[in-house]
C-alpha cells in the first residue's frame, strides 16, 4: 500500500528534522546529515528484514513508525522527570527505557489485533506524520524568510597590520588554553565554597601573572573566543547583523577563521588545534593538526541522548555514542597529547578549547569517571567543584611539564565566560540582564586569567583587565610589533539574539 510509505518516510526522518529546526540558528546543516541518513537507512533496512518474517508490509511500516516515535520519547520524558526531583531520583534510565518498550509492545499488539483494519490505522499515522511536520516546516520557513530580510555580514574588517619582516629571534611556543566557565576567585569562594588559593599560588610560584578579578569581554563562548583570537571587539560583525537576528553564523565564522592562527602561521608556526564537542571549535581548517577523540558532533550527541538506547550505550561505555564517557576520554587524551607538543622542534601555537569545568560533570575530584547514576546524587555546585579540583591537578602537571621541557613558552590559562547564575540558567534564551543585580553579572563575567611570559615582563599585561589584548601584547613583546592596546569593554546578552548586546561597566 503506497499510502503506508508516507508515514514510514516522514516519521523516520522526523526526529532529526525536528531537532535541527529547533536549533536552526546554532547548528550547521552538515552536522544533521549523518544522523538523518543513518536513521533513514536503519529504518529502511529494519523494515525490509521484518518483511521477511511478517509478510505484511503495511504492518511492518506501522511497527517501525511506532517504534521510532516511542524510542524518541526517552529524551522529552527524561527532561520532564528532571523537573520532578523527587521522582527523578528513583527512576533511572533503565526503568524509563523499560516503560517505553512496554508502551511500544502494547502498540504492536494492538496493531496485530486490528490487522483487519489497516487502512484506518495507516490513515491515522499519515495524518500524524503530516501534523508533526507542520511545526518544523514553520520554523524552517521563518528561518529562510529571516535570511532574506535580515542584514548579514560575516567578514572581519578590522584586520591588524602586522610587520612580518621584523627582526625576531627565539620565538616562544604559545599555549592558549580556554578553560570553559572557570570562575574567578571570588565567585568560587562565594558561590561554590571553593578556596582556589592553593592552585593560584602554585601558578604564581611558577612565574605566572595571575589576575584574580578579570572579566570576560563577552557573555558567551562564541563571542569571547571570536574576540580574543581576533584581538578585537566584534563591533563590525554586530553592526552588520540585524540586532534581533538569531543566526550565529557570523560569529562562528570568526571562531574558525581567526587572526591569531593566520598571523602565527605566517611567522612559520605550526598550529595545533585541540577541539571540543562544540562544533565551532571541534576542529579548525587552519590547523596543522587537529586533536580530538571519539568525536561525534554536538548535534549527534543530543540526538542519541533522546533515544531509548542511551542507557545501554552508557552501560557499555561506548565512546562513539555515550557523550558523557566520550567527554571523559577526550579530556584525558588531550592532556596526554598536550604534554607531547613541546617535542615539536618547530615554533608551535596550541589552541585548546577544554570544555571543563563546564558541564557535563564527568570527573570526580580524583579523575575517575562520574557515571549518570552517581551524577544524580550530588548538587551542581559540588560536581562543579570536584571537576575543578581534577582540572587544577592536571593543569599543575601540564604547566610543570611544559616549563621543564621548554621554559621559553607563553602559557595562557583563560576562561571564556563564568558560570551561569541561577536566574540566567532558567531563562538563558531570553534573559534580560537589565533586571540582574551586580552579583549575578559578576558571576557570569568573572573568570580565571593567568598568563606566563618567559621574560617575566608583565608591564603591558597589567594595563588591561580582560582577554581582548592578550595576543596584541604577545605580538608586541615577542614579535617586534607596535599594536595599540584596546580599552576594556564588557558585553552581556542572551542566547536567542547574539547581536543585541548590552554594554556594562565593571565596578
Amino acid at each position: 500500500m503506497k499510502s503506508s510509505k508516507i508515514h514510514a518516510v516522514l516519521i523516520s526522518i522526523y526526529p532529526a528534522v525536528s531537532l535541527y529546526t529547533s536549533n536552526l540558528y546554532q547548528v550547521s546543516f552538515t552536522d544533521v546529515l549523518l544522523p538523518l541518513c543513518l536513521i533513514f537507512i536503519i529504518a529502511s533496512l529494519a523494515s525490509l528484514l521484518l518483511d521477511l518474517f511478517i509478510k505484511n508490509r503495511t504492518l511492518t511500516r506501522l511497527y517501525m513508525s511506532a517504534f521510532i516515535l516511542t524510542a524518541f520519547l526517552y529524551g522529552p520524558l527524561n527532561r520532564l522527570l528532571k523537573g520532578l526531583p523527587f521522582i527523578y531520583g528513583f527512576i533511572n534510565g533503565w526503568i524509563l527505557s523499560l516503560f517505553i518498550l512496554i508502551l511500544f509492545t502494547g502498540l504492536a499488539v494492538w496493531f496485530r489485533r486490528k490487522i483487519h483494519q489497516p487502512h484506518k490505522i495507516t490513515r491515522f499515522f499519515n495524518f500524524l506524520a503530516i501534523f508533526l511536520f507542520i511545526f518544523p516546516l514553520l520554523s524552517l520557513s521563518s528561518y529562510l524568510f529571516r535570511g532574506f530580510t535580515d542584514r548579514t555580514g560575516h567578514t572581519l574588517k578590522d584586520t591588524l597590520t602586522v610587520d612580518y619582516n621584523s627582526d625576531i629571534k627565539d620565538t616562544p611556543d604559545i599555549y592558549y588554553l580556554i578553560l570553559d566557565r572557570y570562575a574567578g576567585f571570588d565567585t568560587l569562594e562565594s558561590l561554590f565554597q571553593y578556596d582556589n588559593s592553593a592552585f593560584l599560588g602554585f601558578l604564581q610560584n611558577k612565574g605566572f601573572n595571575v589576575k584574580s578579578h578579570d572579566w570576560a569581554n563577552y557573555y558567551s563562548s562564541a563571542h569571547s573566543i571570536a574576540s580574543s583570537l581576533n584581538m578585537n571587539y566584534l563591533d563590525n560583525t554586530v553592526s552588520s547583523n540585524f540586532s534581533y537576528g538569531k543566526d550565529w553564523k557570523s560569529i562562528y565564522d570568526l571562531v574558525q577563521d581567526h587572526q591569531a592562527g593566520a598571523i602565527l602561521k605566517k611567522f612559520a608556526y605550526r598550529y595545533y588545534h585541540f577541539g571540543s564537542w562544540w562544533w565551532p571549535t571541534s576542529k579548525n581548517r587552519q590547523a596543522y593538526k587537529n586533536v580530538n577523540s571519539g568525536y561525534i558532533s554536538e548535534f549527534s550527541a543530543v540526538f542519541i541522548n533522546n533515544t531509548v538506547f542511551l542507557p545501554l550505550a552508557q552501560y557499555l561505555k561506548l565512546p562513539a555514542i555515550d557523550n558523557r564517557y566520550s567527554q571523559w576520554r577526550r579530556i584525558l587524551y588531550q592532556f596526554e597529547v598536550l604534554s607531547q607538543v613541546s617535542k615539536d622542534k618547530n615554533s608551535t601555537f596550541v589552541f585548546a578549547h577544554l570544555i571543563i569545568p563546564h558541564e557535563p560533570y564527568v570527573f570526580k575530584s580524583n579523575g575517575q569517571f562520574l557515571n549518570e547514576s552517581e551524577d544524580k546524587k550530588f548538587a551542581e555546585n559540588k560536581k562543579y567543584a570536584d571537576q575543578l579540583s581534577f582540572l587544577n591537578s592536571k593543569l599543575s602537571i601540564l604547566v610543570t611539564d611544559i616549563l621543564e621541557k621548554n621554559p621559553n613558552s607563553v602559557i595562557i590559562l583563560q576562561a571564556d565566560e563564568g558560570p551561569y547564575p541561577e536566574s540566567y540558567e532558567k531563562n538563558k534564551n531570553n534573559f534580560d540582564w537589565k533586571s540582574a543585580d551586580y552579583a549575578e553579572i559578576n558571576t557570569k563575567m568573572s573568570i580565571l586569567n593567568a598568563v606566563y611570559f618567559p621574560d617575566g615582563n608583565y608591564t603591558q599585561l597589567n594595563k588591561t583587565n580582560s582577554p581582548i589584548n592578550t595576543f596584541r601584547i604577545i605580538l608586541n613583546q615577542y614579535f617586534g610589533q607596535n599594536i595599540p592596546l584596546l580599552p576594556d569593554r564588557f558585553y552581556l546578552g542572551n542566547m536567542t539574539y547574539p547581536y543585541n548586546l548590552l554594554e556594562i561597566k565593571k565596578k
